[in-house]
């Protein structure tokens, strides 16, 4: 026969501490899920063509300094227009186009009852390092672009440089469509980010995950 020897009451109030306070520490945050890659090659290609998007295929130049460009696209548009075209990969395009119906039109219809009628931006591919740094950008590999603003039906200019911050519908809308951004691109860039992301919403496809909003 086993005898127990009885918890003293000095023991058991440290029991109790000690459950206390494992249940108060933090959990683990998950980190965000992957954004899955768009379609590649002559699959991409089709999808554009199916979605209706405007694109003329570029010849693939010869590595610059590192810069180079697979299953390239010019884009005059990826749903609503441009206000210029854009040379990026194929990917980038699909994934634009998906982004700019599911996330921009529903966010310009919930916010103002009007459509995009035109994209406003500052680049997608660029032979360029990250400023201030030594290493490529991803715009060298044609996988982001920078957007600036939108212009919706009945001439409702909406831009990041000047209405990133506002506190009514304008700036609303703008983080709306960053967090929806984050859904669907690897890297989302704000002015939120830095001083470099002051006037626009930088988005790419890689190779790291990161939703500054």
């Amino acid at each position: 026969m086993s005898f127990r020897r009885p918890i003293t009451p000095g023991l058991g109030a440290l029991f109790v501490v000690l459950a206390m306070l494992a249940a108060c520490a933090p959990r683990a945050v998950a980190p965000p899920p992957p954004v899955l890659p768009p379609a590649s090659g002559a699959a991409c290609l089709r999808a554009l063509s199916e979605r209706g998007v405007p694109f003329q295929p570029v010849s693939e130049p010869a590595a610059i300094s590192g810069c180079n460009l697979q299953n390239a696209v010019r884009v005059t548009g990826v749903g609503a227009p441009f206000d210029k075209p854009a040379t990026m990969t194929c990917g980038l395009a699909l994934r634009l186009n998906e982004f700019e119906s599911d996330v921009v039109e529903a966010a310009a219809e919930r916010y103002f009852h009007r459509r995009v009628v035109e994209i406003y931006h500052y680049g997608a591919y660029a032979c360029r390092n990250i400023a201030g740094t030594h290493r490529l950008s991803v715009h060298a590999h044609g996988e982001a672009i920078d957007v600036a603003g939108f212009e919706l039906a009945g001439g409702l200019k909406i831009l990041v440089r000047t209405d990133w911050h506002d506190p009514g519908d304008r700036g609303r809308f703008l983080h709306e469509i960053a967090r929806g951004a984050c859904r669907m691109f690897d890297v989302v860039l704000t002015p939120d980010s830095n001083s470099d992301h002051r006037d626009h919403i930088h988005l790419d496809l890689g190779p790291y995950r990161v939703c500054q909003t």
